[in-house]
């Protein structure tokens, strides 16, 4: 039976090295770093990131409603400041392109392998495909120079191994990541690597 490999932790310095490969000026790259962020300072699912729409967000209480988790339960997850600003940013960016409120909140932009053209006309707020994120975490990691391996499930193990090196008890954190029970919170820090738990728990004592 093949084995398989333990969940690489990326650190809050390595995914802002991530974040910084994508444009700050760009809708796409803005999109992006916001993407970056809600993944891995909210600890979202991948399938829930894209399902959000934009009154799922309160930025002034660091909020996200999260309203079709695993298992179709809702949830309320917070999103830690560091995570607010690209999000802020992408809000009002996806605001001047002129995409309905009722579109995705993450969406597509432009033309291409997960776009609409209309008529000759870029088609604005279609949902963004899975693939189309884990493609772009692994591209902007190679650009960063990060050899973990990155991906959407593994920012969401890291944010549970940040709020546990900040001390947050594991019951809040089942909460937050929707654990329908806490021992498959406990198993987030159990299939770390090694060397990511042994930091916890040097951090803990």
């Amino acid at each position: 039976m093949a084995r398989l490999k333990p969940i690489e932790v990326q650190s809050e310095q390595e995914v802002e090295q991530i974040m910084a490969q994508a444009s700050r000026r760009g809708p796409s790259g803005i999109r992006n770093r916001a993407i970056i962020a809600t993944l891995f300072y909210a600890g979202l699912r991948v399938g829930e990131m894209i399902a959000l729409i934009p009154r799922d967000v309160d930025l002034a209480r660091g909020e996200i409603n999260v309203r079709r988790g695993k298992g179709a339960k809702q949830r309320l997850a917070v999103i830690s400041e560091p995570g607010i600003a690209p999000l802020e940013l992408w809000i009002r960016t996806r605001e001047e392109l002129g995409i309905s409120t009722k579109a995705p909140l993450f969406c597509t932009i432009s033309e291409g392998a997960n776009a609409l053209a209309t008529k000759g006309r870029m088609r604005l707020g279609t949902t963004l495909s899975q693939p189309y994120v884990w493609t772009m975490l692994r591209r902007y990691a190679e650009k960063a120079g990060i050899e973990k391996r990155v991906h959407p499930h593994g920012l969401r193990h890291s944010h549970a191994v940040r709020l546990t090196r900040r001390g947050v008890p594991s019951s809040d954190i089942q909460g937050q990541l929707g654990h329908s029970s806490l021992s498959t919170t406990s198993l987030y820090l159990d299939s770390v690597a090694p060397e990511d738990r042994a930091m916890v728990i040097r951090n803990a004592g």
